[in-house]
C-alpha cells in the first residue's frame, strides 16, 4: 500500500504574508530543483490543500487533497523536513466491543 503523506514543508512569501505549504517530495528533491532553476523559474510540486481551497496544515483535521501547483523559486524562503507519521496497525482478530472509548 502506497500512502501519500507530507514529507517537506516550504515557507513561501505571497505578497506580505508567509505561508507554510506541505508537499510530498523530499527536501533533497526541492533543493536540487532550486539549484537547477534560474531566479524567475516556476517549480511544479504536489501540495496539500483542504477542501475549501486553503493550504492544509497538520492540526486542521481535514483530509489532504493533493494538487499540483507552480511555485516561483523566489518565493520559497525555507524548506523543512517533516518526520514520517507514526502509525500503529493492529491486525489481531480480537473483539473490541468491551473496550470503552
Amino acid at each position: 500500500m502506497n500512502i501519500k503523506y507530507p514529507r517537506s514543508e516550504m515557507l513561501i512569501v505571497l505578497g506580505e504574508k508567509n505561508y507554510a505549504v506541505y508537499t510530498d517530495v523530499t527536501l533533497d528533491v526541492i533543493s536540487r530543483a532550486k539549484e537547477k532553476a534560474s531566479r524567475n523559474d516556476d517549480l511544479a510540486f504536489n501540495i496539500a490543500k483542504r477542501k475549501n481551497g486553503s493550504f492544509w496544515y497538520p492540526s486542521c483535521g481535514d483530509p489532504i487533497i493533493w494538487t499540483t501547483a507552480l511555485i516561483n523559486k523566489r518565493v520559497i524562503k525555507a524548506i523543512l523536513e517533516v518526520p514520517k507519521p507514526k502509525v500503529k496497525l493492529d491486525y489481531s482478530d480480537d473483539n473490541y466491543d468491551d473496550v470503552p472509548f
